[in-house]
């Protein structure tokens, strides 16, 4: 996604991220002209897709390092590893995150 048309707006020095599944934006003052305005307007159905996108792969980043730490400090749990490492690669998310609130748990109590 380098030559995404997010990153074309960042480079315009036009901050774009999704609030609530809508787009918001950024700007200095004499960046966000009626032109531009226009444009993100016109824009808006690919930039929300894009936005989106960009969410999920940064949600399964977080996933990861989470999961990543807690290997690093050696506590786990076999079974819920399993669950969390094919709901991770199936894309199965709801059920990731199951595994990883019963995983964190699990941490919890050893504490």
């Amino acid at each position: 996604m380098n030559n995404s048309a997010v990153n074309e707006w960042n480079a315009r020095g036009v901050l774009l991220w999704l609030d609530g599944g809508q787009i918001k934006f950024r700007g200095r003052w004499d960046v966000i002209t009626d032109e531009v305005l226009e444009e993100l307007r016109e824009q808006k159905p690919a930039l929300t897709e894009e936005l989106k996108a960009l969410e999920a792969v940064k949600a399964e980043r977080r996933v990861f390092a989470q999961l990543m730490e807690s290997l690093w400090i050696g506590q786990s749990r076999p079974q819920w590893w399993q669950i969390l490492r094919d709901a991770l690669g199936s894309k199965d998310m709801d059920r990731a995150q199951y595994a990883w609130g019963m995983l964190t748990a699990v941490l919890e109590e050893k504490k």
